[in-house]
């Protein structure tokens, strides 16, 4: 068979082949190289790819589910489960490297994307095969395992790289931000993956020098990683001397927990799916930092992207904040430098959870509410604003917690301005007691004395994590609850959980349905929120956390930041839809959506994969897609959609070549009657 080569131009301007081919009954690329000043310049030769499984059984037991089993339910492998942990189950742990049996290379286009496959890999319980990826006017390269297992139950994850290269200069920032370039074999392989060396890089890039240019290996920005509840850096690359003195360089994960509190659910591969296993590659002309530099711009240097009258929105972090805040006022705390450097604008954590005097309806639970407000006024600045939400749930066994229930399930309270409520009320308290201030101090009993508080302090309530977690089986079994119809119930938080190479955005899955089903049963919209939903910020070294891999923002419609004493423009934006849900790489610049069309102005990072319209009738739910494949990096275009006249809700939403996505909110499009 003979040898193909890809021609491409890339987003330096400069024109790049690369030659592939079968080499051992194995995928090559036989040369990468560039033109300069009418010659061809090689990059580099032999390059072939490796991957790695590490795979476990998923359980059937939800450990946060509190649910009672239905008579006669008998669970099955739980795929939306969180704090599932498959690496514990050590007897049910595989390891396996690729092997292959190549016989057949296939050629295609698709806008401008030129893609080269190969059959022939066996990975363990998956087989398959590989596909390259190049796009005009990039020097990215995309590289996957294309592959599928008919096995039951399967959880894994996976390390992905390049070997053949020439041993050079490795380069990367370490977790403390330090530049770091060294010669490969400086350490010492050890630990549980003693074939490769790992490398802890900020940023997820590792880049390598070569005669005539770089190479930079990393991972997908968000789809790469799973929920965890630590976003501690544990070493996302790897490099390797292989046996023939050559190079290998590579992403990977941990098949180990490391530091406090980390949940590793790893990735879902239910039976016949098929598996993206990627990372990509990047060549550069210059040098290390040069090749570095290009790579991380893809995600604007891991800062959420700015976009003119919106400001960008986190929520849904269990940082104890203020437990941490009275131990200096003036001290600015390392999770408020994360977040400003991030580019959130306004921050909105979830405290009280496991601290504070959350029994308490008097004075204790009131000093507490009261040191959140001041903690709010003295970290919000003209431009940053700290929300004091909260996350509510009854903890504990059956019995006395249970008779303290206001909602059967964990929900978070947004407020619109510092607010005083105790979760309980004694029978000799009032609902809304009057301090001597003229403050209200709301005791709450009930899921309606929840809604009576938004509704007289203009206030919403949202779902977290739904059909997961604690939350298991909601809100289908709530979904006629008065509490739960009413308007203010603003939606659910969302975040990519579960993880699934064959997802082909962040929220398909669990979150996607939901969402569309609340929509469907509503009579106005419901919407999504970002939610990280991690802990931990108050003592651990924060030279090792990195966020923006599981970050997910929510963009509202402002032109300036509230103030800590109400921000009621933040909660009506909100409550009204305008606003929209992205990692940072797509921006949703605008949208009109009405009966039987609607248009979509997107700007984007990575190049595109298509843009879609999704609407329902109420009942059944379809979509329209446009592609995307003939987008360039850092572009920007308006879509246009047309769909049936008369449904009752529509929204849109794109992704691009590395899974990250963009939501906007659903838009009802029938009158009420």
């Amino acid at each position: 068979m003979e040898n193909k080569t890809v021609f491409w131009k890339g987003e330096d301007g400069l024109s790049w082949q690369a030659e592939l081919g079968i080499k051992d009954a194995k995928p090559c690329i036989f040369s990468l190289s560039y033109e300069s000043n009418g010659k061809w310049v090689e990059l580099g030769s032999g390059l072939t790819p490796q991957f790695k499984v590490i795979t476990g059984k998923r359980t059937k037991i939800n450990p946060q589910r509190e649910k009672l089993l239905a008579p006669g339910e008998v669970p099955g492998y739980q795929w939306d489960t969180y704090s599932d942990d498959p690496m514990s189950r050590t007897s049910e742990v595989k390891e396996a490297k690729d092997k292959w049996n190549t016989t057949e290379m296939n050629y295609s286009e698709d806008g401008n994307i030129k893609t080269v496959t190969f059959d022939g890999l066996t990975l363990g319980q998956f087989s398959g095969g590989l596909a390259v990826n190049f796009f005009e006017g990039s020097n990215l390269i995309r590289i996957e395992a294309v592959a599928s297992t008919e096995e039951d139950g399967v959880a894994y994850l996976y390390h992905a790289g390049l070997g053949g290269f020439k041993q050079d200069k490795l380069y990367y920032v370490s977790p403390r931000r330090r530049e770091i370039v060294e010669n490969p074999g400086y350490h010492t392989n050890s630990g549980p993956d003693r074939d490769r060396q790992r490398v802890d890089a900020r940023g997820r890039v590792l880049t390598l020098q070569a005669a005539h240019g770089a190479f930079c290996v990393m991972p997908s920005p968000h789809r790469f990683f799973w929920p965890c509840q630590t976003e501690n850096i544990v070493g996302y690359n790897y490099y390797n001397i292989e046996k023939d003195g050559s190079l290998s360089i590579g992403v990977r994960h941990n098949k180990q927990q490391e530091h406090f509190n980390v949940r590793w659910p790893l990735y879902n591969a239910q039976p016949g799916t098929v598996q993206r296993m990627s990372f990509f590659f990047l060549v550069n002309s210059e040098t290390i930092y040069s090749a570095r530099s290009m790579a991380m711009r893809y995600t604007n240097f891991d800062h959420l992207r700015p976009l003119e009258g919106y400001k960008r929105l986190g929520s849904h972090m269990h940082i104890a904040s203020q437990a941490a805040f009275p131990r200096d006022y003036r001290k600015q705390r390392p999770w408020e430098l994360l977040f400003k450097e991030l580019g959130y604008d306004i921050f909105a954590p979830c405290d009280f959870w496991a601290e504070g005097r959350n029994d308490d309806n008097k004075e204790g639970r009131k000093a507490d509410m009261e040191r959140y407000a001041l903690e709010s006024r003295y970290v919000s600045t003209p431009d940053f604003l700290l929300v004091t939400g909260e996350e509510l749930a009854v903890m504990g066994p059956e019995g006395q917690a249970r008779e303290k229930m206001l909602i059967p399930y964990h929900f978070m309270i947004w407020p619109s301005k510092p607010l005083l409520y105790s979760r309980w009320r004694d029978d000799d308290q009032e609902f809304a007691e009057k301090l001597p201030d003229g403050r209200t101090y709301y005791h709450l009993k009930s899921a309606m004395d929840v809604i009576e508080m938004c509704r007289r302090e203009n206030c919403f309530i949202q779902m977290p994590h739904p059909d997961t977690k604690a939350n298991d089986g909601l809100p289908y079994d709530c979904k006629n609850e008065p509490w739960f119809t009413d308007e203010r119930w603003l939606g659910i938080g969302c975040r990519m959980l579960p993880t699934d190479n064959s997802f082909e955005t962040m929220l398909d899955g669990r979150a996607e349905r939901v969402w569309n089903d609340i929509n469907n049963w509503a009579d106005r919209p419901r919407y999504i929120m970002s939610e990280l939903d991690t802990y931990s910020k108050v003592e651990e070294r924060e030279e090792d956390w990195e966020l923006y891999s599981l970050t997910n923002c929510t963009y509202v419609q402002l032109d300036h930041i509230p103030s800590s004493e109400n921000w009621e423009e933040l909660v009506n934006a909100l409550r009204e839809g305008r606003h929209f849900y992205s990692t940072g790489e797509i921006l949703l610049e605008e949208s009109c959506i009405e009966d039987g069309r609607a248009s979509a102005t997107f700007s984007w990072t990575f190049p595109l994969s298509y843009a879609e319209l999704v609407y329902s009738d109420g009942e059944n739910v379809s979509k329209k897609r446009i592609s995307m494949t003939d987008s360039k990096p850092y572009g920007r275009q308006t879509v246009e959609f047309d769909f049936p006249k008369g449904m009752k809700w529509a929204r849109v939403l794109a992704t691009d070549m590395a899974g990250n996505s963009a939501f906007g909110m659903p838009v009802f499009l029938r009158k009420k009657a």
